[in-house]
Order: C-alpha cells, then structure tokens, then sequence
C-alpha cells in the first residue's frame, strides 16, 4: 500500500513475482484447457478484431521465434480455431482471424477465468479489484520492457 505516494511495504522479490505470475498463469490455462501460449496467440488474435493480426505481430508479442508462430498458427488453423486469410494490400501476407469455434473457445475460457476467480477471491472489494488490476497491468507494462523478458519469455511461456 502506498501512503502520501510512499510504499510502506518492502517490494516483492523476484520468487514472489514469479509465484504470483504463476499462479495467474495456472488459473487461466486449468479454464482453458489448453496451454497458455496458445490462449495467448487466441486472445491476441481475438483483440485485433475484424481487421484480423499477422504471425509476425504474435511472434512480437509473445516474444517466440516466427518459426515457433507458424507452427503454433498450423496447429490452431487445423483444429479450426483460426482462420488465415490473404491480406487485402499485400498477397505474400496473411491475416490471421478467429474462426466461430476459435471465438468459442475464448469466450468459454473467459467465463470459465471469471467463475473460478469469482470463486477463489468472493470477499475481495471492488477497490481492491481496481487495485489489483492496475498493478497487473503496471507489471505486464515493465515486463514487456525489462531487457531480460525478451530472452527467457519462450522458455515461460511454453514456446519452441
């Protein structure tokens, strides 16, 4: 908590961080059923609305190597998760959008992520909620930055 700007607890340790990064994981991949990678390409994919993504925009992403996104990519497309489709101004480019089953899978998994957390946290106040949220999303923010994340987020994240 902070108190006049100031934090009046110790910072997490780097082995808090990655437990509670985990642990967040671990919820959203036990509601989806399929590894978190893969949720990932379909949320980014499903974020990017009715003008579709590119492989190489999920291989940034994600930090994985262009090679691992379309493999991942031909695994989604044969199970009907997604779509590629050509681009409208570039033909060498595809755009990769969700096929009905792929928004399917999404929105089930989403519903899945919201009871279980509804479930694990029921006491939790809204203010606490939006406390929470906001120091996620400042997380994610300076792990998307910090030098490190680059090199070893394949290794998190399930990649090659």
């Amino acid at each position: 908590m902070a108190i006049g700007g100031q934090r009046t607890e110790p910072p997490l340790s780097s082995t808090e961080v990655l437990k509670f990064l985990a642990a967040a994981d671990a919820l959203q991949s036990v509601n989806s059923g399929m590894r978190d990678t893969r949720m990932r390409a379909l949320r980014l994919i499903h974020a990017s609305g009715r003008r579709g993504t590119s492989q190489a925009a999920i291989a940034g992403e994600l930090a994985l190597s262009h090679a691992c996104v379309s493999r991942l990519c031909d695994e989604l497309e044969n199970e009907g998760l997604i779509v590629r489709e050509s681009h409208q101004f570039d033909r060498r480019m595809k755009t990769l959008h969700l096929s009905d089953k792929g928004m399917q899978q999404v929105d089930h998994c989403d519903r899945a992520t919201q009871a279980k957390a509804a479930a694990v946290i029921p006491d939790m106040a809204s203010m606490e909620m939006d406390s929470m949220v906001g120091i996620l999303q400042q997380m994610i923010a300076q792990l998307q930055t910090h030098p490190c994340t680059l090199l070893c987020q394949q290794c998190i994240f399930g990649g090659c």
